[in-house]
């Protein structure tokens, strides 16, 4: 049986990763485009309390879809970097998509208070705070890990 270079079977993974960064740009600028357009805009203060509201799906969408996304390509998106820089870059994305997922569910929970909604009653904030809860877990093992990685 002929060895054959492993090398010669591992695809780039430049085209999937244009394509994605396009897709995740295009979406989140829809979404920007929507809530200022169609959605009275974005304000963490307002009279108008929907505006407090729209800082939610556009801080989710940015987090979780594009910084998350980011962190988790920031292997493959950065090949010319060192591996201690690589997994900095890593760590520093998935906490800013934390830190955007927490802010994002404070604006929910002002837009609440504010209008006296009670908090929690749809199945939507329960599996939401579940997964931001248990994102925030995960960074602490995460960090121990890969400090002796």
């Amino acid at each position: 049986m002929a060895n054959k270079n492993r090398s010669s079977f591992q695809l780039s993974a430049l085209p999937v990763t244009i394509f994605i960064h396009l897709l995740v740009i295009a979406v989140t600028t829809f979404v920007l485009v929507w809530l200022l357009h169609f959605r009275e805009g974005l304000a963490f203060k307002s009279d108008i309390k929907q505006k407090i509201f729209n800082v939610h799906p556009l801080l989710m969408i940015i987090g979780f879809i594009l910084i998350e996304g980011e962190a988790i390509m920031a292997y493959k998106t950065a090949p010319g970097m060192s591996r201690k820089v690589q997994k900095l870059f890593h760590l520093i994305m998935h906490l800013v998509a934390l830190l955007a997922g927490i802010v994002g569910i404070y604006a929910v929970f002002k837009f609440h208070h504010e209008l006296e909604i009670p908090d929690m009653y749809t199945l939507h904030s329960w599996l939401g705070m579940s997964t931001i809860s248990l994102f925030g877990l995960q960074v602490i093992p995460s960090i121990k890990i890969l400090r002796y990685r």
